[in-house]
Parts: C-alpha cells; sequence; structure tokens
C-alpha cells in the first residue's frame, strides 16, 4: 500500500479572499488576517515566523527590530515582494500567493504603480461586517490610480475617520478593517456614491481585466511586450511618424521613446492607459498582441493629456542673469535646480544648456547647505540619546532602544538611533543585548 506524505504547514494554510477574480485581497492583507487566525500581533508572526524565512538579510533584520520601511513594497512588483512572497508560500505551503501581489506587472509598468499608504473603502468594510463576510483588503484598492470603489462608486479613504490619521501599508498593529493607530474600526457606513465619467470606468474595467488576467493565465508578459506593440500602432496610424502620432495623442516624443524604446523604468502604466483608451484598445488585446483594428478614436482623450508647452524664445544671456541673481541672494535654504527651474517656468534641460556652470554652483550650494544641517542633527542626536541613556542607567535600567526612544524628546529615525547608541554604548561601556 502506497503511503502519500503530506507536508505539514508550520502556519494555517489559509485560502486567501477573492482569488482568480479582481477583488482578490493584497499580501498585506492576508498577511493581517493569518496573523489574526493564529490570535497573534502581525508583528510576532513577523518576528517568530516569517523572518526567519526571507532570504536578503536586510528585510530580516529590519523585521526583528520592528521596523516596516520596506513592507509598503509587500504588494508590489520589486524583489521585497518576492522574498515576502516565498517565505509566506513556505509557512503556509501554499503555491498561489503571488496572486496576491503585482508581481506579474513588471512587463507593463517600471513605474511604481501601489499607493505608499494604506486605502480602503468603507462601505466595504461596512458591508463585510453587517453580512458576516470575511473582512479584508482588496488588492485593486492599493492600485495608485484606483481613487474610487469598483463596486460602490464612492472614493476610496486613506485617513482613519476617528484619529485622521493615515496608516502605513503595513504595521505592527494591521489588523483587517481596523486603523492601525487608534484601532478602531474603519467601516462606517456613511454611503456616499460618486459620479465617474467614462475614463475612471474604462480605467477601472481594464485594471480589473489585468488582475483577472494575471491570475488566471500562465503568459507573463515580458518588458518587449509594450515597445512591440507601440510600434505596430505608430505604423498603422501615422506611417512610423512618431513625432505625428506624439502630436494625435498629446504626449511628448521623449515620453513615446520611452515606450516604443522599452525602457520600463520610465513607462506609466496610466500615460500607457490613456493612449489605449484614445484608440479604445483595451490592455489585454495589448498584451496578447492581438491585430490592431483602428475604426475610430476617442477625442475626449485628448483632455486627459497634459498640454504640451508651448515654445517659447530662450535668451542665454538672461538665464544666466536670473540664475546669478539666485545664487548671490545667499538664501537659507538654498534652493535646488527643481525649485529654480520651476520658478523661472524653464525646462531642467534648458538651463542646463546654457548655464551648466551656474546649476552646478546651485546644487553644490544646496549639497553643502544639507550636508551642514545633518551633521548638526546628528550632534544633536547624539547628544540627547547621551542624555537619556546616562539618565535611564542612573535609575539602575538597562538601556534598551525602546526605553532611549520612549523618552527622546524629539523623534528620531531608526538608523540614526541605533548608531547614536552604539557610539555610547562604546562611549560608556555598556554591552549591547
Amino acid at each position: 500500500m502506497n503511503t502519500v506524505l503530506l507536508e505539514r504547514s508550520r502556519l494555517y494554510n489559509l485560502e486567501p479572499v477573492g482569488i482568480g477574480t479582481a477583488e482578490v485581497e493584497s499580501l498585506t492583507s492576508y498577511f493581517s488576517r493569518l496573523a489574526n487566525c493564529h490570535s497573534v500581533k502581525l508583528s510576532k508572526l513577523l518576528d517568530l515566523e516569517v523572518s526567519k524565512e526571507l532570504i536578503k538579510e536586510y528585510l530580516s533584520n529590519s523585521i526583528k527590530r520592528n521596523r516596516t520601511k520596506y513592507t509598503q513594497y509587500i504588494n508590489g512588483t520589486s524583489e521585497v515582494s518576492i522574498d515576502f512572497v516565498q517565505a509566506l508560500e513556505k509557512l503556509t505551503t501554499r503555491n498561489d500567493l503571488i496572486n496576491l501581489t503585482c508581481q506579474n506587472w513588471r512587463g507593463i509598468s517600471g513605474h511604481s504603480i501601489l499607493n505608499n499608504k494604506r486605502v480602503w473603502c468603507s462601505q466595504c468594510l461596512y458591508e463585510a461586517k453587517i453580512f458576516g463576510y470575511e473582512t479584508y483588503e482588496k488588492l485593486i484598492w492599493q492600485i495608485k490610480m484606483i481613487n474610487i470603489c469598483p463596486e460602490h462608486r464612492t472614493k476610496l479613504e486613506s485617513k482613519c475617520p476617528h484619529c485622521n490619521r493615515e496608516n502605513a501599508v503595513m504595521s505592527a498593529k494591521l489588523r483587517p478593517g481596523f486603523c492601525s493607530k487608534c484601532e478602531k474600526w474603519l467601516g462606517d457606513n456613511v454611503f456616499s456614491p460618486t459620479k465617474i465619467d467614462e475614463w475612471e470606468k474604462w480605467k477601472i474595467n481594464n485594471i480589473k481585466l489585468l488582475l483577472e488576467y494575471f491570475q488566471n493565465s500562465s503568459i507573463v508578459p515580458l518588458n518587449n511586450i509594450i515597445p512591440k506593440f507601440m510600434e505596430r500602432l505608430i505604423n498603422i496610424f501615422t506611417g512610423g511618424n512618431v513625432r505625428a502620432f506624439a502630436r494625435e495623442v498629446g504626449v511628448s516624443r521623449n515620453t513615446l521613446r520611452d515606450f516604443v524604446n522599452g525602457k520600463p523604468s520610465y513607462i506609466s502604466l496610466e500615460r500607457l492607459l490613456k493612449i489605449l483608451y484614445y484608440f479604445e484598445i483595451t490592455i489585454l488585446e495589448m498584451i496578447e498582441l492581438k491585430e490592431i483594428k483602428i475604426t475610430k478614436v476617442n477625442k475626449h482623450a485628448n483632455s486627459l493629456f497634459q498640454k504640451q508647452n508651448i515654445k517659447r524664445d530662450v535668451n542665454p544671456g538672461e538665464i544666466r542673469e536670473k540664475l546669478s541673481m539666485i545664487i548671490s541672494l545667499n538664501e537659507i535654504p538654498p534652493p535646488s535646480v527643481k525649485q529654480v527651474m520651476k520658478r523661472l517656468n524653464y525646462s531642467s534641460s534648458t538651463l542646463y544648456k546654457y548655464a551648466s556652470d551656474l546649476c552646478k554652483v546651485l546644487a553644490e550650494n544646496r549639497a553643502n547647505y544639507l550636508n551642514q544641517k545633518k551633521i548638526e542633527r546628528l550632534k544633536m542626536i547624539d547628544l540627547e540619546v547621551s542624555r537619556v541613556v546616562k539618565e535611564i542607567t542612573a535609575e539602575g535600567k538597562y538601556p534598551s532602544e525602546e526605553r532611549v526612544k520612549k523618552r527622546l524628546l524629539f523623534p528620531v529615525y531608526y538608523e540614526e538611533l541605533y548608531q547614536a547608541m552604539e557610539k555610547v554604548y562604546k562611549e560608556l561601556s555598556i554591552p549591547q543585548k
């Protein structure tokens, strides 16, 4: 008799909500539900289980120190996302958790496509509680260009209705449907539908198509998909004339070249969707490289594109004079080149073309100022940490990181605190625990 041995999971083999659909939950939502099922705080789950399985040491160390700065990338396309997916799949023995991220979207967008803060639909959360559904948070809510709940047509929220604070994408106290700051319920019944235009509807529908497609297809688009498609589109519509095509759809030639040349770091998914909307081509038709048939164009889409800057006469002498004047003012803080560019209403390329030496002076002045401020801040932190450590040791207690942090008179970044404490420990011969 043959015996099949099933591998036991260290964590519950929890099934993701909405798997295979556009309503699929995000990986951060899955993490919080998993912690809830094990009756532990998310920080404990990450520290005691997940951190041990992470390949990247800096991620593991970050979790052990209760730092979550990298976790905002968990739902996205980065290597951070891959590491967390693999760790969690090993712990739960599941093999579908990549579908809770945008990992397969890398071939169609190099720009950050996700919010760097937690976003939710209060009506969805309210209905989940009232009707007894599983409370979870959808991946589509985290996509930056989605501002409206696809189901209720209400604006997505990013501030707690009770404490009016934003939540990090993932934090130690993250619980499904609850504010991670004040820990109160986020699902208030304030149903207020918003009128949305055709572009918003089209955008939502295409993002939903993508979410479903990537979960149910074995084909993952590569970086050459967009260049191939754009080249075909330009050839069909303007006979290969890039300038004419750019003028027609209302984008700059440089932006268009980024699409054609396949520079993934420059490709914006929202910009791509606007071009597709103009020709009424769905994003799946692009991914599958279906035959392009242009029967009409959507002229209303023109309003979505930023108007091209009207060319103006450039006076090199005037530019140099204005830059010299700004430098001579010795402003505190010194303005950056970008700030000066906006102030004078010139592009950075124009400023560097006619006054690269002066731009260099601006940049150096700014850098020197920021470096000096950093040095002053670090000195101030060293003094404050030294004061607090001495105060705690005088009380007969060990000056742990948590104790020191609570007594500081001003907020300090973890790296700054860690470095300052190392110095003080060494200075006072305090053993590190």
